[in-house]
């Protein structure tokens, strides 16, 4: 299982923490591994992770962007923020729960009907707001780890499905 916790600004950036109580849930419900992808720049929330979950998770290092998608496309899934490997995820079919904060999900992520991907925001009162920076967090604090495996166990299963139909 893939998580890409970077993304360029805060908004876009579901907490360490949350990724770190669905990465142990992952592992310890489910069987899971947990690979956790960075790009230029992010390595910082990608150790962040590390601190956390220690052996729980592989790490890799900053890849090129060919390689980082052929990754992507080993994956039995992805939980990415809202940003470019998101839609890199996507494009290579794999199942995906892109994270969404103060950017609006029905307008960057189209592809709930294409395929098994999906959309993980809370519907808060100042969401959207399509801000770059914000002093409260709460439209990614308040997304329940618990809420987004279920969303990932739903792009799971909806594969599973689609694949035995081929």
């Amino acid at each position: 299982m893939g998580f890409h916790p970077g993304g360029k600004w805060e908004v876009k950036r579901w907490p360490a923490d949350h990724f770190t109580v669905l990465a142990r849930s992952l592992s310890e419900r489910r069987g899971f591994r947990v690979v956790v992808l960075a790009g230029p720049g992010e390595e910082p929330h990608r150790e962040a992770l590390r601190r956390e979950l220690g052996d729980r998770a592989a790490y890799l290092p900053v890849l090129p962007i060919r390689e980082t998608v052929a990754v992507l496309s080993a994956l039995d899934g992805v939980v990415v923020n809202d940003g470019g490997i998101m839609h890199a995820s996507v494009a290579v079919d794999t199942p995906t729960v892109g994270i969404f904060g103060s950017s609006e999900a029905d307008i960057w992520f189209p592809y709930g009907s294409f395929g098994p991907f999906a959309a993980a925001y809370e519907p808060i009162e100042c969401r959207p707001c399509h801000l770059h920076a914000c002093g409260h967090l709460s439209c990614l604090r308040r997304l329940a780890p618990e809420a987004v495996e279920a969303k990932l166990v739903s792009v799971l299963e909806a594969a599973k499905t689609r694949a035995a139909g081929r």
